[in-house]
């Protein structure tokens, strides 16, 4: 098969979704596909490239919203040859759409998260964008694609609230490769908490903020490190934040790091910080419990499906419940259940299913 993966974002940019593709992407080539990439720009990055195998082209948009209305031409000239195409949710969406109807080609769209009226409750966002953004959603919902693979049953519930037909719904749980989560040698775990990964307007970066004030004026301070990326605008948005709540003692900002030396804090961490105000399905999540890492979380969306092992779930999506849970964290007073496992093989099998179906229709 000759599959288009349409991007938002892509390697050397690494989230959730990125993770996703690019372990798809690896696989279905050592299957004998052949896999491109179409995304957009980055700075100090090639136009184009060959990685592991995946042919990657890259618009000089490096703005997510451009590269969703001004990619078309391009995205229908590369998927002219191919047999599939698949994207994502949510700004590729739309030349992926596009592109699949005017060469008469297959298109699926793996949806993360189907917010609707979440979005009016997200902070960080004026109430324009936060319409903007519902309107958008809404739009890409109406498309038909064929089909929406959910990562989730959340998501899959999602879907079906914003009216998806129900026969055009897959769920498909995101996979991890567990040989990469081998436990290392940890002596004993630190007094640290642990948030790493994206900080979006959906993770509640802020309610940490709030929680670690209030535990400070309560003169039972805990300490919190947050690895994310070095970017200028993530930074000072923190470090406002920071400055806000004068909490510089309690909030350690870390560069990010290798995925080795990423295990190795995840694991020595007091526990891993989840406080997202959803989750389509939570990566840092997953591969927390892989790592048999204690983990406190909101428990909203599709982290119920998730989360396991010692756990602790905050009882509402506040800064004061946030400091409640670490209160109780401190007190070693977790919640347990069996780790909850999530087969990368079973993942690629599942997708590889999907575009067979598709090309014997």
């Amino acid at each position: 098969m000759k599959i288009l993966f349409v991007l938002e974002n892509f390697y050397p940019k690494i989230g959730g979704v990125e993770t996703l593709f690019l372990q798809l992407a690896t696989a279905l080539i050592e299957k004998g596909h052949s896999v491109t990439v179409f995304t957009s720009g980055a700075k100090n990055v090639a136009a184009s490239e060959n990685y592991q195998g995946i042919d990657i082209v890259r618009t000089s948009y490096s703005n997510r919203y451009l590269f969703t209305f001004f990619s078309f031409i391009k995205c229908i000239r590369l998927s002219k040859s191919v047999d599939i195409i698949h994207t994502t949710s949510f700004n590729a969406a739309v030349p992926a759409y596009l592109a699949a109807k005017v060469n008469r080609k297959k298109v699926l769209i793996t949806f993360h998260e189907a917010w609707s009226k979440l979005w009016f409750t997200l902070p960080q966002m004026s109430k324009f964008a936060k319409w903007a953004h519902y309107l958008f959603e809404k739009w890409i919902l109406t498309f038909k694609f064929d089909p929406f693979v959910a990562v989730s049953h959340f998501t899959e519930s999602a879907l079906l609230e914003a009216g998806v037909e129900p026969s055009r719904i897959k769920m498909i749980y995101n996979g991890l490769d567990y040989e990469e989560y081998s436990s290392l040698d940890v002596n004993q775990k630190n007094h640290d908490y642990l948030f790493y990964g994206r900080v979006g307007i959906s993770k509640g970066v802020d309610l940490i903020m709030e929680a670690v004030y209030i535990l400070k004026n309560l003169d039972r301070p805990v300490r919190v490190r947050l690895i994310v990326s070095d970017d200028k605008l993530t930074r000072k948005y923190l470090n406002q934040q920071i400055e806000k709540y004068g909490i510089e003692d309690c909030i350690h900002l870390e560069n990010q790091v290798s995925f080795d030396v990423l295990k190795q804090k995840i694991q020595e961490a007091k526990a891993i910080v989840i406080p997202s105000y959803s989750e389509g399905f939570c990566y840092v999540a997953a591969e927390s419990v892989a790592l048999g890492a204690n983990i406190i979380s909101s428990g909203r969306g599709a982290l119920k499906e998730v989360v396991s092992g010692h756990h602790i779930e905050m009882e509402s999506q506040s800064g004061k419940s946030l400091a409640d849970a670490f209160i109780k964290a401190e007190k070693g007073d977790w919640a347990f259940s069996q780790a909850k496992i999530f087969k990368l093989e079973e993942t690629i099998n599942q997708y590889l299913e999907v575009y067979r179906n598709l090309l014997s229709e």
